[in-house]
């Protein structure tokens, strides 16, 4: 019943190691856990501090994302209050507002304990831990019924600053000329609320997809909806590599299908052409990139298994990755630059599509760590992309520095 965004079976932290006993060795990462309990370092994933870390958000302050909000949408999924608090004892997080919106015709929330929402939560707090409220909006399974979940956010009291969504399906299956006609016109109905929550200030991110350059599993090329949609941020994969202080050594694009199979959590970053979307004109000017369609991801970030990241589901701590986990990542990160923002007397950022292109078509380095290496290859007979200096459709425009955003932030203002 789960959407194809994420790769089947993720596995715990024996994950790399039985892939290992009959592929190569998978690769190994030299970061020193910081901030976390004894039960989340057992399952060998990153502890949230040494990516903040190397991801340049603690520089932000002691409780990066003070007083932010972020919104998390939950298809056919809810969240267990156990595991909140769980989350939040093992990693020192402060008290958190959380409120759950209903969507057309439900009188309960969904059933509770599901990892996909908990894995959200855990990614949002985890980059910003100073998070103020977590908003989660529920819409039924039918992917045409979606844009009901931003259709709720849009209604509530309170803006959040981020919106995140870690579902998708294969575009062409819902937005090509041969599609159902529910399935496009919800898709078309998602666009226009994505464009008025931009409007009204809110970012959005939406995962690109564990499935390299297939249409998200599917035998053939394609992206993944709603990650396509030129109204919001699509957010790609990468795997990060740390030395001992939790400095990044090296970051390249998410394929762990050399060490672990796609039933023990192994993936690639989605990537790829739309089939429907006309080339946003924040994307004109990206001359390595033929065509003139939408291109996916805008942005990258880590989410690989070799590590994964914590989370906490019905009281068990375990290892998960995928996009799935790096768009909440931004969208929490994200929250806290527009929670900085908000707290120097500015606006908050609203949909930064315009903002990373722009910095990159100005040359701007600094804010935005290029991603050079690795390929989303996920099916022998799909073509994969390759990474590349500058945008490509493995990893986008590579994965933000926070601080050195945080900056360029300040310059534009003038402080």
């Amino acid at each position: 019943a789960r959407s194809a965004t994420r790769a089947s079976a993720r596995g715990g932290a024996g994950a790399a190691a039985r892939a290992s006993a009959t592929r190569s060795p998978a690769p190994a990462n030299a970061g020193s856990w910081t901030g976390g309990c004894r039960q989340a370092q057992a399952t060998g994933a990153y502890a949230f501090g040494q990516v903040r870390t190397a991801y340049g958000l603690d520089a932000l302050g002691a409780a990066p994302g003070r007083g932010g909000r972020v919104a998390i949408v939950n298809v056919g999924e809810g969240i267990a209050a156990q595991d909140v608090a769980i989350g939040a004892r093992c990693f020192g997080l402060p008290s958190l507002r959380t409120r759950t919106l209903l969507t057309d015709g439900q009188s309960r929330p969904f059933g509770r304990g599901t990892l996909e929402p908990q894995e959200d939560l855990a990614l949002a707090r985890g980059m910003a831990p100073g998070l103020a409220s977590v908003t989660f909006a529920q819409a039924w399974l039918a992917a045409e019924l979606w844009f009901l979940a931003p259709v709720a956010v849009l209604d509530a009291p309170g803006l959040p600053d981020a919106l995140s969504i870690s579902y998708g399906q294969c575009e062409r299956q819902i937005r090509a000329a041969g599609a159902p006609a529910v399935a496009r016109a919800g898709a078309e109905l998602m666009d226009s609320v994505l464009v008025r929550l931009g409007l009204a200030g809110v970012s959005a991110f939406a995962s690109a997809g564990d499935f390299g350059s297939t249409c998200n599993g599917q035998p053939f090329a394609g992206v993944a909806w709603p990650g396509s949609s030129p109204y919001l941020t699509a957010v790609g994969g990468t795997r990060l590599v740390l030395d001992a202080a939790n400095a990044r050594v090296d970051e390249v694009v998410w394929n762990d299908l050399p060490w672990l199979s796609s039933d023990d959590g192994g993936g690639a970053g989605g990537g790829g052409l739309s089939a429907v979307s006309p080339r946003p004109a924040y994307q004109r000017g990206l001359t390595a990139v033929a065509g003139a369609r939408r291109a996916v991801p805008d942005l990258a970030a880590h989410a690989s298994m070799l590590p994964g990241w914590p989370v906490s589901i019905s009281t068990n701590w375990v290892q998960d990755g995928g996009t799935s986990a790096s768009a909440p990542l931004l969208a929490g990160a994200f929250a806290a630059l527009s929670a900085r923002e908000r707290a120097a007397g500015r606006a908050p950022l609203g949909p930064v599509n315009g903002l990373v292109y722009a910095l990159a078509r100005a040359g701007a380095t600094a804010p935005l760590f290029d991603i050079v290496s690795g390929d989303n290859r996920y099916l022998a007979k799909v073509p994969g992309h390759t990474a590349a200096p500058g945008y490509d459709l493995a990893s986008g425009l590579g994965v933000p520095r926070f601080d050195a955003l945080a900056a360029a932030l300040d310059a534009r203002a003038g402080g």
